[in-house]
């Protein structure tokens, strides 16, 4: 059986996430933030343990803002249990290792028409440690500016729309665009890389615990293309990382052109995520 993690098992919580580091960041980044009772936010999160006693094999996070983050490695029997917690709630995607999460998706019995779209991406992995040096002619890197809102505005309205992360509606879009920009500008984990012509390409943390970062939002304009800026803006985030005491970095890669970008930075496969976007909100059981 499965039940509701409670106040003061989230050490318990983490040191098993811990053991499955690469496939957790979203979960362990939303517990070390918002803990299992913080105030309201979109990125906290309802946890489940599994089995209900004794020691943990299997969590399943719910995050406020409808996203499914289950880690299972091991424990594929947890899934069943997962999907009955969740009926009467509601869901808007899910992100985690590949099988797993698809698993997850087919025991809740989403209907075809509500999948908006599937992306199946590589997982890879970097020992900072092995980062190489920037090159000599290497552009600058530095957080966003208020000056930079329309910039960035144009920036991540066409990475929501080409990673699936916008689901293209207008106004949806728009607003996701601006909280996007609002949490750069004021947040701690955007970088710009710069050169004399101006802000090149963006890359951020997503999640960050412990030692260990995940990286997203790397962008690159589509005429700057080409270029190596992808490569570069991502090694010079690592490289200010490392500088500060990180010791290992996770991303997954949602085409072709940003995977060789990683592999030439020194990131190797591990593995493969899944993330799944809904039309829009679901409540699970309500066709079952």
């Amino acid at each position: 059986m499965i039940r509701l993690a409670v106040p003061g098992e989230e050490a318990e919580l983490d040191a098993f996430l811990a053991g499955h580091s690469a496939t957790s960041m979203f979960l362990r980044n939303n517990l070390a933030a918002h803990g299992l009772s913080g105030p309201p936010n979109p990125f906290r999160t309802t946890y489940w343990r599994w089995p209900e006693t004794g020691p943990i094999r299997a969590v399943l996070g719910h995050a406020a803002n409808g996203m499914l983050l289950p880690q299972a490695t091991g424990a594929p029997e947890a899934i069943a249990d997962f999907a009955l917690a969740l009926r009467g709630r509601t869901i808007v995607g899910a992100a985690g290792e590949a099988g797993q999460t698809d698993r997850l998706l087919r025991a809740l019995r989403l209907p075809m028409a509500a999948v908006r779209r599937v992306n199946h991406e590589p997982l890879f992995r970097l020992d900072l440690a092995r980062l190489p040096p920037a090159p000599v002619d290497a552009a600058s890197l530095r957080r966003p500016l208020p000056g930079d809102a329309t910039l960035l505005s144009g920036w991540f309205d066409a990475y929501l729309r080409e990673t699936g992360l916008a689901s293209g509606e207008p106004g949806p879009t728009a607003a996701l665009v601006a909280d996007r920009v609002r949490d750069a500008i004021a947040g701690p984990d955007t970088r710009l890389l710069v050169g004399p012509e101006g802000p090149l390409a963006m890359a951020a943390l997503n999640a960050r615990v412990a030692r260990m970062v995940q990286v997203g939002g790397v962008f690159v304009p589509p005429p700057l293309r080409g270029r190596g800026l992808g490569r570069e803006v991502t090694r010079a985030l690592l490289a200010e990382m490392r500088a500060e005491g990180m010791s290992e970095a996770v991303l997954f890669a949602n085409n072709e052109a940003a995977a060789r970008a990683y592999r030439a930075i020194g990131f190797a496969q591990i593995g493969w995520y899944r993330i799944a976007f809904l039309r829009g909100p679901f409540r699970v059981g309500e066709t079952t």
